[in-house]
């Protein structure tokens, strides 16, 4: 068994560059300056720092600047698709502000209590980002979950209570999906859509009737009844369903990229073909859509300009920058 690799430590540091201990974390901290250490010391610990691969503790820096330079991004579905845009979305903004994040999955319903709440007064994040579609005790209790400190959210829950939050226009997002079959000389369109307990996605099956009623063409809804009924294999299992009454529509908007894959493997099975034989709609806009053969037309929800508003928001105001933040509603685009 070879032997355990060494830690270097802030002494041995010191000890190379010929320094003291203290001069060291000065340095480290970006403080030296402020105790008139020479530039040429400065660059001498940085040497010795370089040259054992020397990495400082980030409990001492927190120690020194009470601040970790972390973001906690809170929510369920941690590896759902759409979720891991938000999640790509957010490091990146995070990142060219000098933060990091640190991911917290909200465990079921019946898990979660006062007790998990409490939790999050002993983690070391500076803020948080929240995002919960499913759980109202949290969203009920949001800012007694982060104990004062700065976050933004994702949802129209910010928006009923006046919080920081970022939502994307849900109702808009049906309408355009439907719309583009509509123009695209669909008279009998099928909607496939996730769970209707979620808020989102009652609002896109309402932007799709309102478009349905002005055009005057004929819908078939599918909703899923609960959580393990959606998704890949809910899309499926829709589309062999119509397609045994022989009522399969002439075009399918998914209210989800997964749905949709779901839709293009029932159809590859049939020997349907998009858009020939059905022409198909997803929603989302993930790395799904550029995947699929054909490429999906989709939804694209604004994940950039999303993450960039939730990181600005909590780092303006760990930064004492911000004015008092207000609820943003972001409008999604046609991705064909």
């Amino acid at each position: 068994m070879p032997p355990l690799k060494q830690t270097i430590t802030r002494d041995d540091v010191a000890k190379k560059a010929g320094v003291s201990a203290g001069v060291v974390s000065w340095v480290m901290n970006g403080t030296a300056k402020e105790y008139r250490i020479s530039d040429s010391t400065i660059k001498k610990v940085l040497k010795a720092a370089e040259t054992l691969n020397y990495t400082p503790s980030i409990w001492g820096q927190m120690l020194k600047t009470r601040k970790s330079d972390i973001i906690g991004f809170v929510s369920e579905g941690l590896t759902d698709f759409a979720t891991n845009q938000v999640i790509r979305a957010i490091e990146s903004s995070a990142r060219e502000r000098g933060y990091s994040i640190m991911l917290f999955n909200i465990p079921q319903t019946e898990m979660v209590d006062n007790r998990f709440i409490e939790r999050f007064k002993l983690t070391i994040a500076d803020g948080f980002i929240f995002r919960s579609y499913e759980n109202d005790y949290l969203k009920k209790n949001v800012k007694k979950m982060f104990s004062g400190k700065p976050f933004s959210m994702i949802g129209n829950v910010g928006q009923s209570q006046q919080l920081p939050s970022v939502d994307v226009d849900d109702f808009l997002g049906g309408k355009m999906g439907y719309q583009h079959l509509v123009d695209c000389g669909c008279d009998n369109i099928g909607v496939i859509a996730g769970n209707t307990d979620r808020d989102y996605t009652k609002l896109r099956i309402d932007g799709c009737k309102a478009i349905q009623r002005k055009s005057k063409t004929r819908i078939q809804l599918a909703s899923a009844k609960n959580e393990s009924q959606r998704g890949f294999e809910f899309g499926y299992k829709t589309v062999l369903k119509w397609n045994k009454s022989n009522k399969i529509p002439k075009g399918i908007f998914a209210i989800g990229d997964s749905i949709a894959m779901g839709v293009f493997r029932a159809m590859y099975e049939l020997k349907l073909h998009c858009p020939d034989d059905i022409k198909v709609v997803g929603y989302d806009g993930t790395d799904l859509a550029h995947m699929s053969s054909p490429s999906l037309t989709t939804i694209q929800q604004p994940y950039g300009e999303q993450g960039r508003i939730l990181v600005d928001t909590v780092v303006d105001a760990l930064e004492e920058k911000s004015t008092k933040p207000s609820p943003k509603v972001l409008s999604p685009e046609l991705l064909k």
